[in-house]
């Protein structure tokens, strides 16, 4: 498993390609991609917008420390996936509304989302007729593996005395990550 979290946006967009596919690379049949970065339009973006100077390409800026920002679609995200051989699992936006309310601010925040496999077979997901059916089996595949390994985990963990803190859940509506409801959840 790889996860990418606002590590893309930093790349120049003619680079990426070559981040993911060498990501692509390291990765075992089945493998998965987390990833989360910035959204089209957001809050940041907009201020950037605004700015003389700041603009390197569409959707990508500079920052005044000197670090770059690339604002993605979800549509140009899963093609640079896509086009790499990874197999788009989910996709999506997730916007939120942040308040602070000592100073009575409201800034809305969009960031993008999703977890991409590498196939099983090692074939791409060129053709879109295989691509729906593809991404449905992964995904059950997937979560049937996941849920292998967690009662494995449960059998070694029971032969142990010893008891563990246990781990509580995060509300999976507020998580922008989760795999399985009820299991340790890898929030973002």
């Amino acid at each position: 498993m790889v996860l990418m979290v606002f590590f893309l946006s930093a790349v120049s967009f003619e680079k990426m390609p070559g981040v993911l596919k060498r990501v692509y690379s390291c990765l075992k049949p089945g493998g998965i991609v987390l990833f989360r970065d910035y959204g089209l339009y957001d809050m940041t973006q907009m201020r950037f917008v605004f700015r003389q100077g700041r603009k390197i390409d569409d959707n990508f800026y500079l920052r005044a420390d000197g670090t770059r920002a690339y604002y993605f679609s979800v549509e140009t995200l899963s093609k640079l996936f896509e086009d790499q051989g990874y197999v788009k699992i989910r996709a999506k936006y997730d916007c939120r509304e942040l308040k602070n309310r000592k100073r009575k601010l409201s800034m809305y925040r969009v960031w993008v989302q999703g977890v991409f496999q590498k196939p099983f077979d090692g074939s791409s997901s060129s053709s879109s007729s295989t691509t729906t059916t593809t991404t449905q089996t992964t995904e059950t595949d997937t979560l049937e593996r996941l849920q292998k390994k967690k009662n494995k985990g449960k059998k070694k963990k029971k032969k142990k005395k010893k008891k563990k803190k246990k781990v509580l859940c995060v509300d999976t509506t507020a998580s922008p990550f989760f795999w399985l409801e009820g299991t340790s959840l890898l929030v973002l």
